[in-house]
């Protein structure tokens, strides 16, 4: 039989049909082939010589044999134990995937083959998982070549579009995935590509993840969506010809996922549209894998943090078995933030205890004391300050029930600027920011760019950003020393008038009281940064 079927795959084309009569004859085959894995080595490099032979009379080359023997040997109980592995990765990164390969050229319209080519590289990848574990950009580098190469177009969807995608999430390395990514998907051909309805799926909803795992919650929120924006029609053709199990499995991660980075971006869906879709759709599967995430939802909505911290730790392993355990805590520390932003579009002007009491309401107070929460809420607010989300200016001001007269006495003068100074409010002006132009696909406000650098690069890059952080805090230091002493230099100047005035009042002179609110302003804004 391999005899056979090795002299059908070298001999010449006699006519336009030749290559769909081997494609059949193949497929047929295929279950032989796999039985008898251990008798392909032979065959298989007779074909790679071929192959090179070929390639240089610039004639086709034996791209089908190639793909379905080197198929065959993935699809086999053990190929790791021969050496039947090196030969498959010789297969696809020296011949299928080599720089000057026509293997698209034969494959291309070839629908059950480009099928087979998919099946050949998650077997590829799982290889490199055992013989070559470390090495990473190896895989990435072949894979991205496998999405341009073996696609009629940059806007066509290729089998290795989603499997690229789902690498580069494993591997903390965005960088090829995203230069795929930035191409819209315009056409999905099954028989020029091999990728079909279901390859859309598992591709938006990888890229979607990795964007997530980027923290660029707008672009994996579009990814997600763009699962619910497919016609149902289309939706049961592709899950009617696949394996259903899988779709409805995947289908479910998406809606899942696009819940929780909703709740990340805006605190909810805020399209309507998206929370009716989501819902119904959820409801079709079993209630204790979907129900607590509608929970989370809800608590989301309300602002509700005591709901929210009851369902996290009720449902703590769901959120392991999903993998979705780091998005959920994500979306627990924003609560806060869509809280302070909800106050930043009613008021322009609030008390930070105000801010802090608002928290406290809805369940988001932090277990500490009274002065570690302040400044915890400070943090809060100057980060989301640099993340664009509000614009936020601080401000020291007195209370005004504690504002004294000129008419006080002046030996009450001291107690009382100590208690203006005990009674003073921070004052926190919240606003908005505009809609800004969006960022290239992949690009977050807290910059994913250092997920792409090398470990050197990156080395420098943690150093550089150590050394700006030093030199930033001597320059705040700097500040706050000569602010002190221009404070001291002041409160020693209104002692000293005071005590001229004192001695004048003393003798009877004819002086005039101590202005009480120039010496407020200099004992209590002097010090201010």
């Amino acid at each position: 039989m391999l005899s056979s079927l090795l002299a059908k795959i070298t001999a010449a084309p006699q006519d336009a049909d030749h290559y769909n009569t081997l494609e059949s004859t193949l497929e047929q085959h295929m279950n032989e082939l796999i039985t008898q894995h251990h008798l392909l080595k032979t065959p298989l490099m007779e074909l790679m010589k071929c192959d090179k032979q070929a390639a240089q009379t610039s004639s086709h080359g034996f791209a089908m044999g190639l793909t379905y023997l080197a198929t065959a040997i993935v699809l086999s109980e053990s190929p790791v134990e021969n050496e039947n592995a090196s030969l498959v990765l010789n297969t696809v990164e020296h011949h299928l995937l080599a720089p000057a390969s026509t293997a698209y050229t034969q494959l291309r319209g070839h629908r059950s083959t480009l099928e087979r080519f998919e099946l050949l590289l998650r077997g590829y990848i799982a290889l490199l998982d055992i013989c070559d574990a470390g090495n990473y950009r190896r895989k990435l580098y072949y894979l991205h070549k496998a999405c341009i190469h073996f696609t009629p177009s940059s806007e066509s969807l290729s089998v290795a579009h989603a499997l690229l995608v789902r690498e580069a999430a494993r591997a903390h390395c965005p960088s090829p995935a995203l230069s795929v990514m930035s191409q819209s998907v315009l056409d999905i051909s099954p028989v020029d590509t091999g990728a079909g309805v279901h390859h859309f799926y598992r591709y938006y909803c990888e890229g979607g993840m990795l964007l997530a795992g980027l923290q660029c919650w707008e672009d994996a929120a579009a990814w997600l969506r763009a699962v619910l924006l497919l016609p149902q029609r289309a939706l049961r053709g592709a899950m009617a010809s696949q394996r259903d199990v899988e779709m409805d499995t995947l289908l479910l991660r998406a809606r899942k996922a696009l819940i929780l980075v909703s709740i990340i971006a805006h605190g909810e869906f805020s399209d309507p549209v998206d929370r009716k879709k989501s819902k119904h759709m959820m409801q079709q599967f079993h209630r204790d894998s979907t129900e607590p995430y509608l929970r989370l939802l809800s608590a989301a909505s309300r602002r509700d943090g005591k709901m929210w911290e009851t369902v996290e730790k009720h449902s703590a392993s769901l959120w392991e078995k999903d993998e979705m355990m780091e998005l959920v805590v994500e979306a627990g520390e924003r609560l806060k933030r869509h809280v302070i932003r909800d106050l930043a579009k009613v008021a322009n002007r609030v008390y930070l205890r105000d801010i802090i009491s608002t928290l406290h309401k809805h369940g988001l107070s932090t277990k500490s004391e009274k002065k570690e929460e302040v400044d915890t809420v400070i943090d809060l607010l100057l980060i989301m300050q640099e993340e664009g989300e509000v614009r936020v200016s601080l401000e020291h001001i007195q209370c005004p029930d504690e504002q004294t007269t000129a008419g006080e006495a002046e030996n009450e003068m001291e107690l009382s600027n100590v208690k203006r100074i005990e009674k003073e409010e921070i004052v926190v002006r919240l606003s908005i920011p505009s809609a800004r132009i969006p960022t290239a696909l992949g690009n977050s406000r807290k910059g994913v760019d250092v997920l792409c650098l090398s470990d050197e690069e990156r080395k420098r890059f943690i150093q550089a950003q150590l050394h700006r952080a030093l030199e930033e805090r001597i320059q705040r230091c700097e500040r706050a020393h000569q602010a002190l002493l221009q404070a001291t230099e002041l409160t020693a100047l209104g002692e000293k008038e005071m005590g001229e005035r004192g001695k004048g009042i003393m003798y009877g002179r004819n002086t005039h009281l101590y202005n009480n609110e120039e010496m407020e302003n200099n004992l209590t804004h002097g010090v201010w940064l």
